[in-house]
């Protein structure tokens, strides 16, 4: 579990949407808002980057906490990224 803080969320069409000015790539199978666990998605950009949890959500606090894969799987998601860099160099 690693937690970071969000700079800002907002919703649109039924998705509530959370930014990180984060420079770190940041592979997760969900998120934990205020003790609550949401299933989400990588959706857009980096840095910032954007996240996508489906539904409407008003959030007191924006230090989430991401479920991290493991160790295996971080190396084979970040080796992919770093291959898709490269194609689009």
């Amino acid at each position: 579990m690693k937690y970071v803080k969000a700079e800002q969320y907002w919703n649109f069409m039924g998705h509530t949407f959370l930014c990180f000015n984060n420079t770190i790539p940041l592979f997760f199978d969900g998120v934990i808002i205020e003790g609550k666990e949401y299933m989400a998605t990588k959706c857009f950009g980096g840095p910032p980057f954007s996240i996508d949890i489906s539904g409407n959500y008003d959030f007191k606090d924006l230090n989430v906490g991401f479920i991290e894969p493991d160790r295996n799987e971080k190396k084979r998601l970040t080796k992919e990224a770093l291959t898709k860099i490269r194609e689009v160099e």
